[in-house]
């Protein structure tokens, strides 16, 4: 019985399926890609301005009891060009009941929050947030961190922050390299164009009287958006891998 040539065919399939890997999309679940909300907070961690101390201490951070986890099973929808993250009603209802029972912040934060509250501004779930910390892990790794911001705020956080608003009752987080004072996402595009800004509602009479001279604050907000340390975390918010993983989970708004 002659086995050669059957061991040879064999080889020559091997060989072939290594020469050519599978054209399947990327492997993912509702836990490869998780934006995961913590109970800690800016002050309560001294998380100060600069990214490189902020994000050392945040990657080190307990993640086992989080304030709430969006997976890909809480989204409605990822809209790419944007960075911002629409939840299911459901994920959102969820969301509100957990921010509910919340503990408090520390009381500088608290101050801060009540003052906001008092001028009307911002909605319930960007008051229960403020500067709360969050991570984006995918595949296990954390890839990025930071806080939760308010567009209002003075605070010259260079690091990601999230914005979250209220669409349609429907939560949305929008995610931004740094913050850019006055903006509800983040300028530039995913072609790394600047496009209209979307300025809050807050400060839009402010933004126009400072426009009048020479369009000060466009261009004030623009610098900011392309300075070198807004391009280089803009990089880990819109990591190819992850945008894979969300097109091929069908999350991605074209």
């Amino acid at each position: 019985m002659q086995v050669r040539p059957y061991l040879a065919f064999l080889s020559g399939l091997l060989a072939l399926s290594v020469a050519c890997p599978s054209r399947r999309g990327p492997v993912h679940d509702n836990d490869s890609f998780r934006l995961i909300i913590l109970n800690e907070n800016w002050m309560s961690r001294n998380l100060g301005y600069e990214a490189d101390h902020a994000l050392s201490i945040i990657k080190a951070l307990d993640t086992s009891s989080p304030l709430f986890t969006i997976s890909l099973k809480e989204m409605e929808h990822y809209d790419w060009n944007r960075q911002q993250i629409t939840l299911t009603d459901d994920a959102t209802q969820r969301f509100a009941q957990s921010l509910e029972k919340a503990g408090r912040l520390t009381d500088g934060a608290e101050k801060l929050k009540s003052l906001k509250n008092s001028m009307g501004w911002g909605n319930p779930l960007q008051s229960a947030l403020y500067t709360r910390i969050f991570l984006v892990v995918f595949n296990k790794e954390i890839i990025y961190g930071g806080i939760f911001l308010d567009a209002t705020s003075q605070m010259a956080i260079n690091y990601p922050v999230a914005r979250v608003l209220l669409d349609d009752g429907k939560a949305v987080i929008s995610l931004l390299p740094i913050h850019i004072p006055f903006v509800n996402e983040d300028p530039v595009d995913s072609r790394g164009n600047m496009r209209g800004l979307a300025v809050t509602d807050e400060a839009k009479a402010d933004i126009e009287a400072l426009n009048s001279n020479d369009s000060f604050i466009d261009k004030w907000i623009g610098g900011l958006a392309a300075s070198p340390v807004a391009q280089e975390h803009r990089k880990m918010l819109r990591n190819p891998m992850i945008k894979r993983v969300l097109e091929a989970s069908g999350k991605i708004e074209k």
